[in-house]
């Protein structure tokens, strides 16, 4: 009889597709619990979190545990005190005791099937920056002789991004000679969750008695002059055949007046440090409808450091002290807009 009644369940089990849970793993670097899932549906799941107790409660459905799965385990590590398991009801539930000071993050995967906790301590989760060097691999940007737009824009982005990473968690859209589309940058940064993207360029102009430093934000109703400069940079995925969605457009449209105040507050920082530390004229702030900010869920501000056309202001764009000068005033500008 017993026999029979374990052929039924299994036969129930299958027809209803229930997957088994079969281990808990752990992993380091990062730290990670894994639940390993006997099939490969993606596992569906509800979390629940209460900060006070630090108690994270999980539960995955159409699943049964393993005998092999404990029902508590003390793990008492650096980011875990403790984890219980028991089934009801068709789903698999855990109530997992975080450490103080630890965050978490869920993802499922399919192909294998595995529901994974990964585990972040607060001192690593600082908030993220997008550093962005315009033009680059066959895009060279705005030319001087010998002196280079993309070349100066990714010199000034590694320096900037030393500036900044004591306090900040900093990716860089491109770190060598490599072309990247408009809206892959941005795309980038949203996907990072970025809290500010940043876009370093050298500006120019065909005359070449054009001069001085000033930082764009985002805006529809862009002057006669910040409309021709982001033409200008705009032209870039035009010119390669690559063209921005109609959905993204859209999107950003909503995003777009929720960061634009923020963006032009912290603009205004940077370009009036930056004017002092150089030397250069300062331009201002401008609102220009740039491809690279019209995407970015956040703010975004991009920096024409310079004229690179301009054969002095080239000279500077290229000095190592000037760069490590721009870099520290632009990091300062930052630090404070982020406070």
């Amino acid at each position: 009889m017993r026999k029979l009644f374990l052929i039924f369940i299994l036969m129930v089990n299958f027809a209803f597709g229930v997957s088994i849970i079969e281990q808990i793993r752990f992993n380091n670097s990062p730290n990670q619990i894994v639940l390993d899932i006997g099939n490969n549906e993606v596992p569906k799941y509800i979390s629940m979190y209460d900060k006070n107790t630090r108690l994270l409660f999980l539960e995955v459905d159409n699943t049964n545990l393993s005998k092999s799965v404990d029902a508590i385990i003390e793990k008492n590590d650096e980011t875990i005190e403790r984890i219980e398991s028991m089934e009801f009801g068709g789903k698999s539930n855990f109530f997992i005791t975080f450490k103080e000071g630890v965050n978490y993050d869920i993802k499922v995967w399919k192909n294998p099937s595995r529901l994974v906790i990964t585990m972040i301590k607060e001192e690593e989760m600082k908030p993220i920056i997008v550093l962005d060097a315009g033009h680059g691999g066959k895009d060279y940007g705005a030319m001087n002789g010998d002196y280079w737009e993309k070349t100066v824009n990714i010199d000034m982005i590694k320096l900037l991004g030393k500036e900044l990473e004591k306090d900040f968690n900093i990716y860089y859209t491109r770190k060598d000679d490599t072309f990247i589309s408009l809206t892959d940058r941005s795309k980038f940064s949203n996907g990072k969750k970025a809290v500010l993207f940043v876009s370093i360029h050298s500006n120019a102009n065909t005359n070449k008695a054009s001069n001085g430093t000033e930082v764009f934000y985002f805006s529809k109703n862009p002057s006669v002059y910040a409309k021709s400069v982001a033409d200008f940079e705009n032209s870039v995925d035009e010119k390669y055949g690559i063209k921005e969605s109609a959905v993204d457009f859209l999107v950003n449209d909503i995003i777009y007046k929720q960061n634009q105040e923020r963006s032009k507050r912290l603009a205004k920082g940077i370009v009036n440090k930056l004017a002092d530390v150089t030397g250069f004229k300062n331009r201002g702030v401008q609102g220009a409808n740039f491809a690279v900010l019209r995407g970015s869920e956040v703010p975004a501000v991009l920096i024409e450091l310079g004229f690179i056309s301009n054969d002095q202001e080239a000279e500077k764009l290229v000095d190592p002290q000037v760069q490590d000068a721009m870099a520290k005033s632009i990091a300062k500008s930052i630090r404070e807009y982020m406070k």
